[in-house]
């Protein structure tokens, strides 16, 4: 199946222009691991970094910090058993330095800043969910973790070298003060973003290829997971 998703999905790349026939086959195809995004306005894009009216601060198309200090991360594939949804999210939580554990998963709309970037579509197939994600997702977090750093530093009035984020909190480590991202929000979504936003050295990873624990585990043994079989439109 992968294999003829693939096809398919390349056949499109040339026009972009998806007529109701196309969208049809390749839907087929792809047994409920394909959405093609329809731009609207206001969607989100690849950095929004503004405040909503609630308050919370979307920094990017993936990533939202609540006035509670929730962390929400915007899952853009599909988990049908492969491990994308634990996967993925500790690619963000690492450049977060933030317990996977602690991050809430939700799944992604339609959105053009969704699109799998090796087949330009919303879909979910070929084994590359991880692969496709590697530097998109970190450098996603990375920008975020840089933004925070800037707001603490402007908060502390100390150089960002003295500062460091961990679980949803930037630390002071001479002191272990700490102030919560979700009161960092509005003075991290007002700094500007650097040039270059550097992710992590394998040699620095805390989580990725350490964490072992299945975030989707507990809600499916409980029966909670929604299925496409429970979905009713």
């Amino acid at each position: 199946m992968h294999s003829n998703l693939m096809n398919k999905s390349k056949e499109l790349l040339p026009d972009t222009a998806i007529n109701r026939r196309d969208f049809l086959k390749v839907g087929l195809g792809a047994a409920g691991g394909l959405s093609v995004a329809i731009t609207l306005p206001g969607c989100s894009t690849l950095r929004n970094n503004e405040l909503s009216n609630t308050g919370s601060w979307l920094a990017n198309a993936w990533l939202e910090i609540r006035p509670d200090n929730s962390v929400i991360f915007t899952l853009d594939r599909v988990e049908m058993g492969q491990g994308t949804y634990t996967g993925i999210t500790t690619l963000l939580a690492e450049e977060l330095d933030t317990s996977p554990d602690t991050i809430q998963v939700v799944f992604a709309g339609a959105n053009a800043a969704y699109r799998n970037p090796d087949y330009g579509l919303q879909l979910t197939g070929g084994s590359n969910s991880l692969s496709s994600s590697w530097s998109q997702i970190r450098e996603a977090g990375a920008a975020v973790r840089t933004l925070l750093l800037q707001a603490a530093s402007e908060a502390f009035a100390l150089p960002q070298d003295n500062l460091e984020c961990r679980n949803a909190y930037v630390s002071v480590k001479s002191t272990g003060k700490k102030v919560s991202f979700g009161a960092l929000a509005k003075l991290a979504s007002q700094q500007d973003l650097p040039q270059e936003i550097k992710v992590k050295e394998p040699a620095q990873f805390k989580y990725i290829g350490k964490f072992d624990a299945r975030l989707d585990a507990a809600a499916k043994v409980k029966g909670e997971s929604a299925y496409g079989i429970d979905v009713e439109l």
